[in-house]
C-alpha cells in the first residue's frame, strides 16, 4: 500500500520523522513536494519524490484562482490544506495509483495497513466535520468527485469539505477503521 505525504507552501520539519517511521514499517512512500523544499529530503534515497510543479495542471491553477481561504493565517494553512487534495488527485490520476493512504505530515502510523476498500475512508470527528489526518483512497475517480464539489469559500476548509462530501456521498464514503478489535 502506497502512503502519500504532501509538503507544499510551507515545509514542516516533522515530515522527516514521519518518513523515518514509515520506512521502519516498510511502506512504499511518495512525497509530493515543492521544488524549493526538495533538498530537505536528500537523505531519503528510497522514497518517491514528485515535484508539485510537475502536477500544476489546469485543475490546480483553477484552485488557486477560486480559493478564498485565508492565505495569511499560519502562512496559508487553510489554503494549503485544501490545495493538497488537488495535487493528490493529479498524482493519483497521472500514475494510476489505487488503494493508497494519504496522511498529514504530523500523523504517525505504528502498524502496517493492508486492506482494500471500494470507498474513500475518512476520519469523522463530528457528524459534519472530517479530520483528514489519515484517508484511504481507492482510486482517483472517487477523489475527483470530491474535487468537483469543492467549496472554495472562506467557510469551506478541508475539514468541512470532506465532512460535506461524506454526508452527501454515502455510497462513496465510509469511516476509517481506526480501532482494531483483537477479539
Amino acid at each position: 500500500m502506497k502512503v502519500t505525504l504532501i509538503s507544499i507552501g510551507n515545509f514542516q520539519d516533522y515530515i522527516i520523522y514521519n518518513i523515518e517511521q514509515l520506512l521502519l514499517l516498510k511502506y512504499d512512500i511518495t512525497v509530493i513536494i515543492d521544488k524549493k523544499f526538495l533538498n530537505k529530503l536528500d537523505k531519503f534515497k528510497n522514497i518517491e519524490k514528485i515535484l508539485s510543479e510537475d502536477l500544476n495542471t489546469n485543475l490546480v491553477q483553477t484552485f488557486e484562482k477560486l480559493s478564498q481561504f485565508n492565505k495569511k493565517f499560519r502562512n496559508g494553512f487553510w489554503h494549503y490544506t485544501s490545495k493538497r487534495f488537488f495535487y493528490l488527485y493529479e498524482y493519483l490520476k497521472k500514475y494510476n495509483i489505487e488503494n493508497s493512504i494519504h496522511i498529514e505530515n504530523d500523523v504517525l502510523l505504528y502498524t502496517k495497513l493492508n486492506f482494500k476498500h471500494k470507498k474513500i475512508l475518512l476520519t469523522m470527528d463530528t457528524d459534519t466535520r472530517c479530520i483528514p489526518g489519515i484517508i484511504y483512497i481507492p482510486n482517483h475517480v472517487i477523489l475527483k468527485k470530491l474535487i468537483d464539489t469543492y467549496n472554495f469559500s472562506s467557510r469551506g476548509n478541508d475539514m468541512t469539505n470532506l465532512g460535506n462530501f461524506y454526508n452527501k456521498n454515502t455510497e462513496l464514503c465510509d469511516t476509517f477503521p481506526i480501532i482494531y478489535d483483537s477479539k
